[in-house]
């Protein structure tokens, strides 16, 4: 039982880091959303975190967590990442798949499996999702979402939001039109009654609503810079 309540505590304050991590407040509310948990059972996990010293709970009902809390939850993200970038450069697993898989193995990898995985791998920097490994500053400072992006642009996929990686379908979809970190694209057109704009990638266009395409990071190519494929 205290091997499942572990996991349970590691779950919430991986979520709590993950969300927080993108500048956002946690609430009570969120969880119950993200983790599709009632109400009580959120607000029961959420008194056990609070007792244990994990997270404190400031006067507008916004989830922080103590500094114990974010070590913690910062080695939980760091095998979390090293898992899914293990799973997906080495076992090849489908990139839209690693983020679930790596739910299943991060809680039963030791500080020690950690360390020699992370040089096994080569101190890998960035999840398979962009993200910077916890402790590692973002190199890219002049990051757009995708959603502010003009027509005729050219960018490249830096990083998706958090939010992203627990909808597989999502996921899926993004994979199949190459819109992943280090992948190239033209804006082709923007249709603003859609709410819709239009990629060019070297797999042809695909269609992604605006309110998909804010939650993507984008670092703009230069006008003299070349695409890694030919966009007419």
């Amino acid at each position: 039982m205290e091997g499942r309540q572990s996991v349970v505590v590691g779950e919430y304050l991986h979520l709590i880091y993950r969300i927080q991590g993108m500048g956002r407040v946690v609430k009570a509310s969120t969880l119950v959303q993200r983790l599709d948990s009632s109400p009580s059972t959120v607000h029961a996990a959420l008194r056990r975190l609070e007792r244990d010293g994990l997270v404190n709970l400031n006067d507008r009902k916004e989830i922080e967590l103590t500094e114990e809390g974010k070590e913690s939850a910062a080695g939980i993200a760091h095998r979390h990442n090293l898992a899914e970038y293990f799973l997906w450069h080495e076992l090849k697993i489908p990139w839209y798949l690693v983020h679930t898989h790596a739910h299943s193995l991060e809680h039963a990898i030791t500080p020690l499996v950690a360390a020699r995985l992370e040089k096994y791998l080569g101190y890998p920097k960035f999840c398979p999702h962009g993200s910077p490994m916890p402790g590692i500053e973002h190199p890219h400072t002049s990051l757009l979402t995708l959603s502010e992006v003009s027509t005729g642009t050219k960018i490249e996929v830096v990083m998706l939001d958090e939010s992203i990686e627990d909808e597989e379908d999502l996921l899926k979809y993004l994979q199949d039109s190459l819109v992943m970190p280090g992948q190239q694209h033209m804006v082709q057109e923007r249709i603003d009654v859609a709410h819709t704009m239009v990629l060019q990638s070297e797999n042809g266009p695909t269609n992604l609503p605006y309110n998909i395409a804010a939650l993507i990071s984008v670092r703009e190519i230069a006008d003299h810079d070349s695409l890694s494929f030919d966009p007419s």
